[in-house]
């Protein structure tokens, strides 16, 4: 669903609950949809909020890190540096962002973690 911000910014946002893993986050219902175009295919920047219901949202991090690290091909990222560079927004302490080689269009996530309920 896009939307419109400050003139001609424009991003989709996508949440994905992240009490059943991060499996779920990264994968066909969540990220997915960004690397295969469903959603933001005409746009450079996109963002997605995962809502953390259970565990420390460093430790949900910590996990979706290292299946990024696992799965750099399927995720169109760089085979190597950084999976992603912290702190995407200096405000919100759980944020980050990911570059993903999409054909055509690169696009950049911004990924940020909230602690819901």
């Amino acid at each position: 669903m896009p939307w419109s911000a400050s003139g001609s910014l424009q991003q989709s946002t996508s949440g994905s609950l992240l009490e059943s893993g991060e499996g779920e986050y990264l994968g066909e219902a969540g990220l997915q949809n960004f690397l295969s175009g469903r959603y933001a295919a005409e746009h450079d920047d996109a963002g997605m909020i995962g809502y953390i219901q259970v565990q420390p949202v460093q430790g949900w991090i910590s996990k979706i890190q290292k299946r990024m690290e696992g799965a750099r091909k399927e995720l169109l990222l760089e085979e190597q540096g950084d999976i992603w560079q912290s702190r995407a927004d200096p405000f919100i302490e759980s944020s980050y962002s990911s570059i993903h080689l999409r054909p055509g269009r690169p696009i950049r996530i911004h990924h940020t973690f909230l602690t819901c309920c």
